[in-house]
């Protein structure tokens, strides 16, 4: 079978409705390896218009020497209720835009 010929509407049409039940099966798998063929053909003709630089992955990469903060330290974590938080100051400013006498 010749590779790269597109089948043109009408034809697939035409063979479609002369087809039996034994006939669409060899077709239906033929359309899916099509499909196939083409996610594949695309995805490579993509990274190649990317043109990257190299293909790089994270296999050969020294795993044992990265080090991660102990649970419970990160930095955005609640600040405890006896120190002032963001609600101290909310407040002030709050009562300062309230005095009569504010810029």
């Amino acid at each position: 079978m010749t590779t790269g010929l597109p089948l043109a509407k009408s034809v697939l049409c035409e063979i479609m409705a002369d087809a039996t039940i034994a006939n669409l099966d060899p077709v239906e798998r033929w359309s899916g390896l099509e499909l196939d063929q083409r996610a594949r053909s695309r995805k490579a003709r993509l990274l190649r218009q990317a043109a990257f630089p190299a293909n790089k992955t994270l296999d050969g990469y020294d795993w044992s020497r990265l080090k991660c903060p102990p649970t419970g330290s990160a930095p955005n974590s609640r600040p405890s209720s006896s120190s002032p938080g963001p609600r101290a100051s909310r407040s002030t400013a709050k009562s300062v835009a309230a005095s009569p006498h504010a810029p």
